[in-house]
């Protein structure tokens, strides 16, 4: 992707959509619960992990699956139940620019180089191998059925939905851009719970506000997050 035409002045001042009802009071409020349930679930799926004779992996996408679902709840709560929006403030809207689908490969491709760059550094440091996402250390056929939707189908779309439609819109209408984008990509990073792969899910976040930004539609970052995805997942399995 090529950064040079990507104008800081044009994302500073562009307005957030002007019909926009929810702000950082909301987002505080979705962000604040969202902590809190993780850090239940945590302590939950760690309890059964003392008690229980599961594997790591199973217990990994149990907690990811009740994180997605406790994601799109928690928008739904603050948006659409609480009347301060529907699905189409939120980003999903019927009509988009043609223009728009172009930042679909863009994007795909800005991400993989991200990826490829970072999975360089971390060869050279010696933890290359720990960014295996943990379910594909089980061999078993249903983990990597489970770990593909979750990861291809499910998490695209509601990360893009909390993290873009919720949080970083609500975000933009009280703050300039590259603060609300960076506030949003610092919450999309530690909400993956991997620590060795903070660097590239941060800059992945700051490319996804921006992107979320100039389209004004959650279904361009869904199809370049699902993109984005779907590759990783193919190199993981591959290796």
């Amino acid at each position: 992707m090529s950064t040079g035409t990507i104008s800081v002045q044009t994302a500073e001042t562009s307005p957030p959509p002007p019909t926009l009802p929810w702000g950082q009071r909301e987002v505080a409020k979705g962000v604040s619960v969202v902590i809190a349930g993780t850090v239940a679930l945590v302590v939950l799926i760690v309890s059964v992990a003392t008690t229980a004779n599961v594997s790591d992996a199973t217990l990994g996408l149990i907690l990811a699956g009740l994180v997605q679902v406790m994601l799109i709840l928690v928008t739904w709560c603050f948006t659409v139940a609480d009347k301060r929006g529907g699905w189409r403030e939120l980003g999903f809207r019927k009509k988009l620019r043609p223009a728009s689908w172009g930042y679909v490969p863009i994007g795909i491709a800005a991400c993989l180089v991200i990826a490829i760059i970072y999975g360089i550094i971390a060869e050279a440091l010696g933890v290359n191998e720990r960014l295996k996402p943990s379910f594909l250390e089980d061999h078993a056929r249903a983990y990597f059925i489970a770990g593909g939707i979750l990861a291809i189908a499910v998490a695209p779309i509601v990360e893009e939905t909390f993290f873009r439609g919720f949080v970083f819109a609500g975000l933009s209408r009280e703050m300039k851009f590259w603060a609300a984008a960076t506030l949003s990509a610092i919450l999309f990073t530690v909400a993956h719970l991997e620590p060795l792969i903070f660097v590239p899910i941060f800059l992945i976040g700051l490319l996804m506000a921006y992107t979320y930004q100039k389209t004004g539609s959650l279904w361009v970052n869904i199809m370049i997050h699902m993109g984005y995805n779907a590759a990783i997942f193919a190199i993981s399995l591959s290796q």
